[in-house]
């Protein structure tokens, strides 16, 4: 079964209305994520194209502290890619996913957005070696969507975090940790800086 959006953002609706609603929400997609779920994850928004929601599981991230990223606009959307442990390669499963990310991203529903993508790591390692680490992470997701995918660069803004923003509820040494965070928001009167 395909995992759709519906109860992220459902959850995403009533967390926006709530006083705590500081940070952006990232989301979980399944890898094999298609075109409608990943312009959902950025937009809230669905095309003409895309069917009706169905519902599914879904894990929203808190806006406690330790999980909120480095200068968080609250508009952002979007949501994470995992990586295997020590390794900023992507998996084949995610490239085709990085492919379909693109698209959308060329889109027009998306073309006036601008892309953090926020590198994290695990608790394993030293503090310099996982901020290292995470910046990696990005870069990496950055160049495949720049110089494979078509995705222009001005649009992207890369970063690390190391191992300062865990998942909430999971310990510092979970597999889930080790991600890239996708975030979208429209782009500013000083364009994606």
């Amino acid at each position: 079964m395909k995992f759709l959006f519906a109860a992220w953002l459902a959850l995403t609706m009533a967390f926006a209305v709530s006083p705590m609603a500081q940070a952006q929400s990232v989301g979980e997609l399944q890898v094999d994520a298609d075109y409608c779920t990943i312009l959902r994850a950025f937009t809230n928004s669905t095309d003409p194209r895309c069917a009706p929601l169905a519902l599914g599981t879904t894990r929203a991230v808190t806006s406690s502290p330790e999980a909120v990223p480095v200068d968080v606009a609250q508009q952002e959307k979007g949501y994470f890619i995992y990586f295997g442990f020590n390794s900023t390669a992507i998996e084949g499963s995610y490239l085709a996913h990085l492919s379909r990310l693109a698209q959308v991203l060329k889109s027009e529903s998306v073309a006036d957005h601008c892309v953090k993508l926020v590198g994290h790591t695990d608790s394993v390692g030293s503090d310099g070696y996982n901020a290292d680490l995470s910046k990696r992470r990005a870069a990496s997701v950055e160049k495949t969507l720049v110089a494979s995918l078509g995705i222009a660069a001005d649009r992207l803004i890369a970063q690390g975090m190391g191992e300062k923003a865990m998942l909430p509820g999971l310990p510092g040494t979970h597999p889930k940790n080790r991600r890239v965070e996708f975030l979208a928001r429209p782009r500013g009167p000083d364009g994606c800086k």
